[in-house]
């Protein structure tokens, strides 16, 4: 990973500027380039398929994102995009 931006920016200008490209966080104001390895994608993708079809077969109301990100810190400027999450399916995401 490579820090690219020495000015703190808000969550909001995060997401107004690179919300919609997977190639950055946010960490306490920090944007980051995410430059993930062949192998850490392998393994991701290898993990990924393994848990999809673990859900498949419990028949779970689950499902795993190609892409998300996450705001884990109500108080901090921080969004990850996790290499693997795992939701529950509600009435509002089918």
């Amino acid at each position: 990973m490579a820090y690219t931006s020495v000015q703190p920016l808000t969550l909001a200008d995060f997401l107004a500027q690179y919300g919609d490209n997977p190639r950055y966080e946010l960490a306490d104001g920090e944007l980051i380039d995410m430059e993930p390895t062949g192998p850490h994608e392998t393994v991701s993708g290898k993990l990924a398929t393994q848990l999809g079809i673990a859900i498949t077969e419990a028949q779970q109301p689950w499902f795993i994102p190609r892409t998300c990100l996450i705001r884990p810190f109500a108080d901090a400027a921080t969004a990850r995009r996790p290499d693997i999450v795992v939701f529950r399916r509600n009435r509002d995401c089918p």
